[in-house]
């Protein structure tokens, strides 16, 4: 589709695509929330968007909230995107905490020195949150707020955070402060405007995924979370309801065979289930093969690796094993070649990988294993003569070299958390309600999470038998 095409969009389509044409032009005001449920259009009126930007020659950046939204979105708006923290972050300094015995890092905001007429764009803006984690964080991204760092960063520049406030907030949190006009002047005291997409464009009226969505956002939109969990499938086409849930992995892995991790994904609440799904799906695909790793085996990336320029939640797929293992400071590491797309195709890169961390059922490897992993790395530096203290310069670009600290964190990447696979669409998703939806502190959260694993599907989904299930 190229700019002449917006004519074809509906009418409330082109009333926004021209509101964000003014924002863009020049008014006196900074921040457009660009706001809408699943298949509303966003995405299709900021492809629209750039393609205007470009003939005008207005500089813009498409940014988003994760690796794999920015793959996303750089696929169906054509224009490159890259992650926010990979624009306004870069890593400051590496130390670890004797008492506590734990590796911390720290990120510094970036200068910016783009114009001043540059506008930033960010998808997936519903993940972006306003507050430092509740306990203390071993990695610290500039104040610990990301929506703080951002408007510091972009200073007097005009922003459009793109959002659907109905997905599941950021973590720690009850809202979408991003796409909350209201919380964006109030504390920032900027001048903000915005735009709420209702009509549906993706989905059919009749379509099991909309019909859904829709009744999933009156429930969160009008907050009556005394409702009944619900989810109405029958008489709906391209939707199965299994009653084993070894039938339903089987099902899964003919249509992996068939689609690849791009066409398919198992959706579950907790690492857990995750971690227990990924081990029958590959004793599937791969025989019973007791190799932690084969040839064509899927991951998810789970932590950024500024090295190789891989961000969290990037799917990569491993070609083969290079060398033999290698044992360090209490770590298992396994030489890979790999394989990972991007919009002008796929990049082949080698390096370490953390085999420990294929097996974890936490999100990360415990601070005991990093402070070991880090104070092994500075050790083998006081032996070249860099010492962290009084050769700064040196140690920092060791530590954003050295193969064993940038080696790939990764996991099975079959089955994954909902939260994980926030910012990504397939056209085949398979998803399991667990207990742990009805036994939350947040009694919104069973619909948003609902709302937002159903959501991740572009046409297919099936479910586990659940009584919420009809």
């Amino acid at each position: 589709m190229t700019l002449k095409d917006s004519k074809h969009l509906n009418k409330e389509k082109q009333a926004a695509l021209e509101r964000l044409k003014g924002f863009v032009s020049g008014t006196d005001l900074q921040t457009f929330v660009l706001s809408g449920f699943a298949g509303t259009g966003k995405t299709t009126l900021v492809k629209f968007l750039a393609q205007y930007c470009r003939e005008q020659k207005i500089p813009f950046t498409l940014l988003a909230s994760t690796g794999r939204a920015a793959k996303v979105l750089s696929k169906k708006s054509g224009f490159n995107a890259i992650t926010v923290h990979r624009l306004i972050y870069s890593i400051e300094t590496s130390e670890l905490d004797e008492a506590s015995k734990t590796k911390k890092i720290k990120f510094k905001l970036n200068l910016n020195n783009n114009p001043e007429d540059m506008v930033y764009l960010i998808d997936e803006s519903s993940m972006i949150s306003d507050k430092p984690l509740s306990q203390p964080a071993l990695t610290l991204f500039g104040t610990g707020s990301l929506l703080e760092d951002i408007f510091t960063y972009i200073d007097k520049r005009k922003i459009i955070f793109v959002g659907d406030n109905a997905q599941l907030p950021p973590v720690n949190a009850k809202m979408c402060p991003a796409l909350d006009t209201k919380y964006l002047s109030d504390k920032f005291k900027i001048k903000t405007t915005s735009v709420n997409l209702k009509e549906v464009m993706r989905y059919s009226e009749d379509d099991c995924i909309s019909k859904n969505a829709q009744d999933l956002v009156r429930i969160i939109h009008s907050e009556n979370y005394n409702s009944r969990l619900s989810i109405r499938v029958t008489g709906f086409n391209y939707t199965k309801v299994y009653s084993l849930d070894m039938i339903m992995i089987e099902e899964y892995v003919k249509a992996f065979k068939k689609f690849g991790y791009d066409g398919c994904i198992f959706l579950t609440l907790s690492n857990k289930l995750a971690s227990i799904i990924n081990t029958q799906v590959r004793s599937l695909l791969y025989n019973n093969t007791p190799d932690a790793l084969v040839p064509e085996e899927v991951l998810m990336v789970q932590q950024n690796n500024y090295m190789l320029d891989i961000a969290n939640g990037e799917h990569i797929k491993i070609l083969g094993i290079t060398g033999n293992e290698k044992q360090r400071a209490g770590l298992t590491f396994v030489p890979v070649k790999f394989e990972i797309k991007s919009l002008i195709g796929s990049r082949t890169l080698e390096a370490l990988l953390i085999k420990d961390y294929l097996f974890l059922q936490q999100s990360k490897l415990s601070n005991e294993a990093e402070f070991k992993l880090t104070l092994d790395f500075i050790m083998r530096m006081k032996k070249k003569g860099i010492d962290p203290k009084r050769n700064s310069e040196d140690f920092r670009d060791m530590l954003l070299s050295d193969p064993y600290i940038n080696a790939i964190r990764a996991r099975y990447g079959y089955a994954v958390t909902c939260h994980k696979a926030q910012g990504g669409e397939w056209q085949h998703v398979y998803i399991i309600l667990e207990r742990g939806l009805w036994h939350p502190g947040d009694i919104s959260f069973k619909f948003k999470w609902l709302y937002t694993a159903i959501t991740r599907s572009e046409k297919n989904l099936y479910f586990m038998e659940n009584y919420a299930i009809n």
